[in-house]
């Protein structure tokens, strides 16, 4: 009975593990110390969960040109470019980002920008993935 118990409990753990799918943003020549992780959680309303974690992402003011706010942005099958939001950084060694959307996404990539709320990236990219494998 404990064996069975067990084996369910390694089940369920597995299951939960393999809803989001998490990958690691190549290394950037912008921020080189951040250690960037992506995961997308494909949810049944048809929705996809964004998740990011940052750990080591120097503040935007500190880079070179300064900058006030990274934005994570979606580029998308038949949507184009969407701005997903920001990264609220203060210097702080981890930093999260989540948000919901339903667009089919091909890549997503963050830049740093001196506003939030634009329409199209204009500021320099500090990390970029290629997601269209991802289910």
């Amino acid at each position: 009975m404990k064996r069975i118990f067990g084996i369910c409990i390694i089940s369920i753990a597995l299951l939960a593990i393999s809803c989001s799918t998490g990958i690691k943003f190549p290394p950037s020549y912008k921020v080189p110390a951040a250690n960037i992780t992506l995961k997308i959680k494909p949810l049944e309303s048809g929705n996809q969960e964004i998740y990011i974690k940052a750990e080591y992402l120097a503040a935007p003011e500190r880079l070179n040109p300064k900058r006030n706010v990274y934005v994570v942005w979606a580029a998308t099958m038949n949507e184009g470019i969407r701005n997903l939001g920001i990264i609220d950084n203060e210097n702080a060694e981890t930093v999260k980002f989540e948000t919901l959307t339903p667009f089919k996404l091909s890549e997503i990539f963050i830049t740093a920008e001196d506003i939030g709320s634009i329409g199209q990236p204009a500021g320099e990219e500090v990390a970029r993935i290629d997601v269209k494998g991802i289910k």
